[in-house]
C-alpha cells in the first residue's frame, strides 16, 4: 500500500476553503482516486485543523464513506503533515526506553544546574568576605 499524496485539487483564484467546497470537491475526489486503487473501509487521513476540516459536512461526510481521521496537535507550527504518522510509530519504538536525546537534555539540566549553584556559593562566599 503506498501512502503519500495521490492528486491535487486547485482552488479557484480569490475562493476560500468552505466546509462546502471541502466536501464536494475536494474530499470527493480524493477518495474517488484512492478507491480506483483500494477499498476505502480502513482508509486514514491525516488533515490540520482548518474549521473547513473540522466542520460538521465533512465529518459526517467521512464518516459516512468509513474513513478514519488521524489527530493533529493543536499548535505545531513545525510539523510537516508528510511526517505526522510517525510520532505514533516512533512513540511505540521508543515506549519503556529513555531516549538519547532526554538523557542529554536531563545531563545538560544537571550541568547547568551544577554550575549556577557553583556561581552561587562562590557569590554567597565573595559578599561574607567583603563584611
Amino acid at each position: 500500500m503506498k501512502s503519500g499524496f495521490n492528486t491535487i485539487i486547485p482552488l479557484e483564484n480569490g475562493k476560500a476553503v468552505a466546509a462546502n467546497w471541502c466536501t464536494n470537491e475536494c474530499l470527493s475526489h480524493v477518495l474517488k482516486e484512492v478507491e480506483k486503487r483500494r477499498r476505502l473501509n480502513d482508509l486514514i487521513i491525516h488533515h490540520d485543523n482548518a474549521s473547513a476540516h473540522k466542520a460538521i459536512q465533512t465529518m459526517e461526510y467521512l464518516e459516512a464513506h468509513r474513513v478514519k481521521l488521524m489527530g493533529h496537535p493543536v499548535y505545531s507550527p513545525d510539523l510537516s503533515h508528510c511526517y505526522f504518522w510517525l510520532f505514533t510509530k516512533i512513540k511505540e519504538q521508543l515506549r519503556g526506553k529513555v531516549s538519547r536525546i532526554s538523557m542529554n537534555f536531563m545531563l545538560l539540566f544537571r550541568n547547568k544546574r551544577t554550575v549556577t549553584e557553583k556561581k552561587t556559593s562562590t557569590n554567597i562566599m565573595n559578599s561574607g568576605s567583603k563584611e
